[in-house]
């Protein structure tokens, strides 16, 4: 079913071109109840004061389908269609009661509602901003992410998804994301010293000094731990499915492993 808006005592199809809604000399003759052809007369008689593809379209038959869509058939010679413009200019010698009341209603309830719904969208939009914002953060912290990239990662994402960028509406352009440091498995940390030592070593010492400890064969942070380590997804799985994770450690950890073995 076409949308539709009252004017006057007419239902009036709602018809769009090229993203303006536009209308035929039937529905002007139709609304301004005048006989049929004189909307089309008074085309013929004052185009050379008309711009095509400002104030008028020209619409080919190829576009039949299209146009079929508002219930408007274009025939094999082609259609006229008129902007708000080209509406206004054409039915300016209308000067009857009438004309007055369709032309106020056709411009704020026809050409110009449009706008209308657009700016209540974008404000509906706008409204619910902040619930998917609130679900990026969470989705956030869920991958793992911790402090101000929870947040960065959050605005990139909520951007994608609604065009708007929470950060840029508030003013900040930008957060400063803390400085990562570099992390290194145990077999890397053993190769640091002179000798080599082996996975197993830093393990063992990593464990003597209260930051990890071992259950079956997994190696899991402890509360003392949690401020130089970090789990991270290998890939790989278990036998039952369960993602296997790696300890990793943060570079400031390597002098306290020194000073265990010194």
């Amino acid at each position: 079913m076409n949308a539709v808006v009252k004017i006057e005592s007419q239902d009036l199809n709602i018809v769009e071109y090229q993203g303006k809604r536009v209308v035929t000399f039937a529905m002007i003759d139709e609304v301004h109840q005048r006989p049929e052809g004189t909307a089309r007369k008074r085309f013929n008689d004052n185009k050379h004061h008309l711009v095509e593809g400002e104030d008028f379209y020209f619409i080919d038959s190829s576009l039949k389908s299209e146009f079929r869509t508002f219930g408007i058939q274009v025939p094999n010679r082609g259609l006229i269609v008129l902007t708000e413009s080209g509406y206004l200019m054409l039915t300016k010698s209308f000067t009857d009661d009438l004309a007055w009341q369709v032309q106020r209603q056709l411009v704020n309830g026809y050409f110009n509602a449009k706008d209308l719904v657009a700016n209540i969208a974008k404000k509906e939009m706008q409204f619910n901003l902040g619930s998917v914002a609130r679900q990026c953060v969470t989705m956030a912290k869920a991958f793992g992410l911790k402090g101000n990239q929870i947040y960065l990662s959050a605005d990139r994402a909520v951007k994608q998804i609604t065009g708007e960028s929470p950060l840029e509406l508030l003013g900040t352009t930008h957060l400063h994301a803390p400085v990562q440091e570099q992390v290194f498995t145990p077999t890397q940390i053993g190769e640091m010293f002179t000798p080599k030592l082996s996975g197993q070593k830093i393990n063992k010492v990593l464990a003597d000094l209260g930051y990890q400890t071992k259950e079956g064969d997994v190696w899991l942070l402890t509360e003392k731990g949690q401020a130089f380590g970090e789990l991270f997804d290998t890939g790989k799985k278990h036998s039952d499915g369960v993602p296997v994770k790696q300890l990793k450690w943060n570079q400031s950890v390597i002098q306290f492993v020194k000073g265990a073995i010194a």
